[in-house]
């Protein structure tokens, strides 16, 4: 189910590779209800090296692919 949603964040990040997501963002893309999925999904990803972490503005984190 994990490696699942990952790859499902990749494919939605990978329609605009220039854009920048938030995690409420992904949440509706991939369809998750869970936040603490969808975050737990990006961390793992970030460790992997394919998501990085580009800004932090105030609380809110904005991913993009690397």
């Amino acid at each position: 189910m994990e490696e699942q949603i990952e790859s499902q964040v990749v494919n939605f990040m990978n329609i605009d590779r220039h854009r920048e997501y938030t995690i409420p963002e992904v949440m509706t893309g991939v369809d998750v209800k869970n936040r603490e999925k969808a975050a737990s999904a990006l961390a793992r990803l970030e460790g992997q090296g394919i998501v990085e972490l580009s800004r932090k503005k105030g609380r809110t984190k904005y991913y993009r692919l690397k």
